[in-house]
């Protein structure tokens, strides 16, 4: 019977002592969930793509100019026409500075088109051999 009550003893110490290093576990464990949950949110408010000076924006307040909804088809082909003709506008190769080309002008010194094979095939010829005499120089 004692070393019924020396066991029972000693399993009720060892389950106390397991059971408080359990429970200093667990707080180590969630010291170190809330020091990263802490780090988190400071690294997420320090990495937006705004000055560090700017303040956040308002989403709730409604934007300066809007663009209405459209409500049908012909309203968004027309809404993506206006703007596919302002984006080819802005992207041309020419400086902004620069006016647009009229290309309604005939050009400086326009080549003739040859009409029969006869002349394409002369114009070739001169042309293959004034290329061979330049490559040779």
């Amino acid at each position: 019977m004692r070393t019924i009550h020396k066991l029972v003893g000693t399993l009720v110490l060892i389950s106390m002592s397991s059971g408080a290093s359990l429970a200093a576990a667990q707080t180590a464990a969630e010291k170190k969930a809330a020091n990263f949950r802490a780090l988190e949110s400071e690294m997420q408010q320090e990495s937006t793509n705004m000055p560090s000076s700017s303040p956040p924006v308002d989403k709730t307040v409604p934007a300066e100019d809007p663009i209405p909804k459209a409500t049908t088809m012909q309203q968004e082909i027309a809404r993506f026409r206006a703007q596919e003709h302002t984006m080819q506008e802005e992207s041309t190769n020419m400086p902004s500075s620069s006016p647009p080309v009229d290309k309604t002008a005939p050009s400086a010194d326009p080549v003739p088109k040859a009409t029969t094979k006869a002349e394409r095939a002369a114009r070739f010829a001169d042309q293959e051999r004034i290329m061979q005499e330049e490559s040779t120089r």
